[in-house]
């Protein structure tokens, strides 16, 4: 299969990075096989597409990728191509993923977009944001970010947690099947992300979120947004349910200690009730675990 080398022009402000070629060729081999018996896959991870929406995505509604300087974190990256924007424009760039079996997204897809980006010499973690959080947050250090992007990644971290009700994303391809499972455990996680995220975020830094929509998206993101500006930011973009801009305030009314905050680090012990019915108890707090400093 033919992997594109050349830069790729849309008209829209923004040049993407050209396709590497693999550093070997059983890699590339790995990534043909994928495409071929994944079609879901192939079609997800098109880099011509990709490159165009990332574009117009980076232009429209997140700039600060570009336009400031820092560290740009981006949460279910994917291939990268997101971070490749970011590193042409002089940014240190991360990326987080899920693990193997995690994320609804399915394995194929897993793996497909760690070659994808590994080719393009993105360093990612693929540990979810949760562990991320907990266990490598070094790599990311205080007030350095001027972005964190979520652009369809919000449902799909909160998998491994048990905060989504439905069939894994990969068996239906169909969000709006999916619902979030609304409690006070969610919304303290929400909490601590919040408070870590803006613990790392510089001045006027943004968390950008674009989502998919689920079944209670409404619901959810009134939640959100209630946290998020409790814990210290403001809403700037609230085009849709499904676009929500955060920008760190600099009030001294929201400065918080992240080590003041609890993380649900692990809710799998958490009894379900009627799994069948989507009926889960996320009563445990995780008051055993600390958010790091």
């Amino acid at each position: 299969m033919d992997h594109p080398q050349e830069d790729m022009h849309f008209g829209v402000g923004a040049t993407a990075p050209a396709a590497r070629k693999f550093t070997t060729s059983a890699a590339s081999k790995e990534l043909d096989a994928i495409f071929m018996r994944n079609p879901f896959v192939k079609r997800k991870l098109n880099r011509e597409r990709r490159a165009r929406d990332k574009a117009q995505y980076v232009m429209q509604y997140v700039p600060e990728a570009t336009t400031m300087q820092g560290t740009v974190v981006d949460v279910g990256c994917a291939d990268g191509l997101f971070l490749e924007y970011a590193r042409a424009a002089g940014n240190a760039v991360v990326g987080i993923d899920a693990s193997t079996g995690e994320g609804g997204m399915g394995d194929d897809y897993l793996a497909a977009a760690a070659l994808l980006s590994d080719r393009q010499g993105i360093t990612v973690f693929r540990t979810g944001f949760n562990e991320f959080v907990h266990a490598m947050c070094a790599d990311v250090r205080e007030e350095s970010c001027v972005v964190f992007n979520f652009q369809g990644s919000w449902a799909m971290l909160h998998w491994e947690l048990g905060y989504i009700i439905g069939e894994p994303h990969d068996q239906h391809q169909d969000t709006k099947q999916l619902a979030f499972a609304m409690c006070e455990g969610l919304t303290r996680q929400w909490g601590a992300w919040f408070t870590w995220m803006r613990s790392r975020l510089c001045e006027d830094g943004v968390i950008m979120m674009l989502f998919n929509e689920t079944q209670n998206q409404r619901e959810m993101v009134d939640a959100l947004d209630q946290v998020a500006i409790e814990v210290g930011f403001t809403v700037e973009r609230a085009d849709s349910t499904l676009v929500r801009k955060y920008r760190k305030t600099q009030s001294a009314d929201h400065e918080q200690e992240p080590s003041d905050v609890q993380l649900e680090h692990d809710v799998s012990d958490a009894a379900c009730d009627d799994e069948a019915t989507g009926k889960v108890d996320h009563s445990a707090d995780g008051s055993d675990v600390q958010l790091p400093d």
